[in-house]
């Protein structure tokens, strides 16, 4: 066996060595001309002193016994030796200083690890992983040849030496230390750079910039500023949860190739979320024929104080943001962080930016104070929702999107009523109110030839419908709901395409069309809780589309006797109410509630 080369022991099934026995008595197994060495689990403390290992090219012993490398502390010269694996073993110190050509070195999970000696014996290492050690100081001033460092939860690490420049240094991992500044020196090839949950971090130096880094985590530290434009070709930023961070340097264009940004809990932003990596496709919308568009959703939260200018008078908010995007579209992202950075952000400053976004498709704000004037400027907007606002009126240029297709305002409590010229937005498809104060609906709504859902929820000062609602030729589905309706305008039936008609909650509703039955296409009729309403037409037993009819909550007692004739309808309504149609048996009660029903 003396000329054995290669040994690998996977498992240590065949010899039941103790940690007490003579090291002599296993020296036959490692033969000096041993160029490969793996044994799993190796049993002992040390090699024996007797193996010279001067062949040695590749040492592998994970989850080992080893607590140092030979007997005694001694030191060989090891000039072959390139891969070094002693991870999850039990090493207290390691001496490098003789391992001149040492390539890779890898003590993951050496939980006892407090001593490392390299000096200046190990220039041509490549690969480092010391993860979950518990080295203080770190020595790699003389590791220029690095490509991959990994330091993962060294939480006693308070001394990291770098050299001055790596220049193949292409992925960095250093997370859970106490460093309070790091300096990475020149690292051109750079494409990953992991501090996440470095929560002492607070100064990073770049002594260049790193054209290649793709990929940057600083999330759950103390950094105070970030200059971006140093890193120009970005992918992913992670700046969670960084409070202490005040200056954020973002030049124009430095952010376009990024798919992915969390800024949730740092600068003005509660949360902030930009993700891209799941985009089945750069062309995610075509309804503009020039390309992908973009999307933002903001909410506004006010606070008392602002944690970086406590002092200002200016009203204070902080906002979470959610936004979608395109590589292609620019300037964008560094608009909305750059006007974010604080809660005293200047609202009027802050909607400019808004106004200003590119291409933007979709945009939502909710508890934002108040609308943004220029609206107009966003000439592809499709999609325009507030939520929870304190605004009395909607902007003049709103009636100027000619691209809009959907319009909501939600809890809008204090709007008072909508434009007169709302019917030049002639793209419109969707307009839905819930909990407004409008008392009546501009008549210039029925130039909407292009509506096809009209949703007036909760709108409980809303006193009359215009009259020509029949000239909205494309409506499909009318909810309304409202304590003041007493009449429907008789055009309501000359809503041929009209599919779902909903009147919930209408408690002053008088009466319905005579001629109902000209809609011919309608399949769901609501009239839940319409408290006066006694009789339904009778020509609604002519609608042959009808599937779902709900009387539950009115005064009506008795149903066209002919209504039968409607094979497949549901009717729904309170068991006695039904029973008083004459139906028995055929009742059936929905789970929970007090809501029965029967089909024809």
């Amino acid at each position: 066996m003396k000329e054995l080369r290669f040994l690998h022991i996977s498992q240590n099934t065949i010899y039941n060595f103790a940690e007490e026995k003579k090291y002599d008595n296993v020296s036959q197994y490692f033969p000096n001309a041993l160029q490969y060495l793996h044994w799993y689990q190796y049993p002992f403390w040390c090699l024996p002193n007797t193996f010279q290992a001067n062949n040695l090219v590749t040492l592998k012993m994970e989850s080992s016994n080893i607590k140092q490398l030979w007997e005694g502390a001694e030191r060989k010269v090891l000039n072959k030796l390139k891969i070094l694996d002693l991870s999850y073993s039990k090493l207290t110190t390691l001496d490098l200083g003789s391992s001149p050509n040492l390539e890779a070195l890898s003590l993951r999970r050496c939980r006892d690890l407090v001593q490392l000696h390299m000096l200046n014996g190990c220039p041509k290492l490549k690969s480092i992983d010391l993860s979950h050690s518990k080295l203080k100081t770190i020595d790699l001033h003389s590791c220029v040849n690095l490509e991959l460092l990994h330091l993962k939860g060294c939480d006693a690490l308070v001394e990291l030496h770098m050299p001055g420049k790596c220049l193949n240094l292409r992925s960095l991992t250093l997370t859970n230390s106490q460093l309070r500044t790091l300096h990475i020196g020149r690292t051109p090839n750079l494409k990953d750079l992991d501090l996440n949950n470095y929560n002492d971090l607070e100064d990073l130096h770049m002594a260049d910039k790193c054209p290649k880094l793709t990929s940057l985590n600083i999330s759950y530290s103390k950094l105070k500023t970030l200059d971006l434009g140093l890193t120009p070709n970005l992918k992913k930023l992670d700046l969670k949860e960084c409070k202490n961070l005040v200056q954020l340097h973002v030049p124009f264009g430095c952010l376009e190739n990024l798919v992915y940004l969390n800024l949730s809990g740092s600068l003005g932003f509660t949360s902030f979320m930009f993700d891209e990596r799941n985009a089945t496709s750069s062309r995610r919308y075509e309804s503009i024929e020039d390309g992908p568009l973009a999307e933002l959703h903001l909410i506004a939260e006010s606070i008392e104080r602002c944690p970086l200018h406590p002092d200002k008078t200016l009203r204070k908010f902080q906002f979470e943001c959610f936004y979608k995007d395109d590589p292609s579209v620019t300037g964008n992202l560094e608009k909305l962080i750059s006007e974010g950075l604080c809660a005293c952000t200047n609202l009027e400053t802050l909607s400019e930016s808004i106004c200003g976004l590119q291409r933007l498709r979709k945009l939502k704000l909710e508890a934002y104070p108040e609308a943004p004037k220029d609206l107009d400027q966003l000439e592809c907007l499709e999609e325009l929702c507030f939520y929870m606002t304190n605004m009395k009126h909607l902007p003049d240029s709103i009636c100027m999107l000619k691209h809009l297709v959907y319009l909501e305002l939600s809890d809008c409590s204090f709007l008072e009523k909508l434009l007169e010229d709302l019917g030049q937005l002639q793209c419109l498809e969707t307009l839905y109110l819930l909990y407004a104060k409008i008392e009546r609906l501009p008549d210039s709504i029925c130039m909407l030839k292009r509506l096809k859902t009209l949703t007036l929820l909760c709108c409980s000062s809303l006193k009359t419908l215009p009259k020509d609602l029949g000239k909205l030729e494309r409506l499909v589905k009318l909810v309304l709901s409202s304590s003041k309706i007493k009449h429907l305008p008789d055009t309501i039936c000359m809503l041929n395409y009209l599919k779902c008609l909903g009147l919930d909650d209408c408690k002053l509703l008088e009466k319905l069309p005579e001629d109902l039955d000209r809609l011919e296409r309608l399949e769901w009729l609501d009239l839940r809780e319409c408290k006066i309403l006694q009789d339904i037409p009778i020509g609604i037993c002519k609608m042959k589309c009808l599937k779902s009819l709900d009387v539950a909550g009115t005064s009506i007692s008795r149903l066209p006797h002919d209504i039968c004739l409607l094979k497949g309808v549901c009717i729904s309504g309170s068991r006695d109410l039904l029973q008083s149609f004459g139906f028995t048996s055929e009742i059936q009660t929905i789970r929970n509630k007090d809501t029965c029903f029967v089909y024809v």
